[in-house]
């Protein structure tokens, strides 16, 4: 796999990231007015790991690529409210934090992808 696949694929993975830190907001914002709903979080430290571990043990791109298909696992988040509901500030902020994280990360590949149609066409 060459560099800049793999490139596309991080940001690939990274917006998927933000995709699901998204998703998981909206899920916790919607249930805040159900009794007994507890706020939920993506949990992503053990894909970090993993993808760290791969690339400083020196393991091929491809190894490394399939690392980042893996579901992101969630757990109960430690940023609850008085008597343990949602936050709704603190979910608004999450969800508009990778909202806009996702649309720098859109942004980097359309210029990945940008480059790579120039080098394509033998254009400098």
């Amino acid at each position: 796999m060459a560099s800049s696949e793999l490139v596309i694929d991080v940001i690939s993975w990274a917006m998927r990231l933000e995709q699901t830190k998204a998703d998981m907001a909206s899920r916790n914002i919607a249930a805040a007015n159900i009794p007994g709903t507890r706020p939920m979080q993506v949990d992503f430290t053990s894909q970090i790991n993993l993808l760290k571990n791969a690339v400083y043990t020196g393991a091929d791109t491809e190894s490394v690529a399939g690392l980042m298909h893996q579901p992101f696992a969630t757990t109960e988040s430690k940023n609850v409210g008085i008597g343990g509901g949602v936050q709704l500030d603190s979910e608004v902020a999450d969800l508009t934090s990778a909202e806009l994280r996702y649309k720098t990360l859109a942004e980097a590949l359309s210029r990945q992808l940008s480059l790579l149609t120039i080098a394509a066409s033998g254009k400098q």
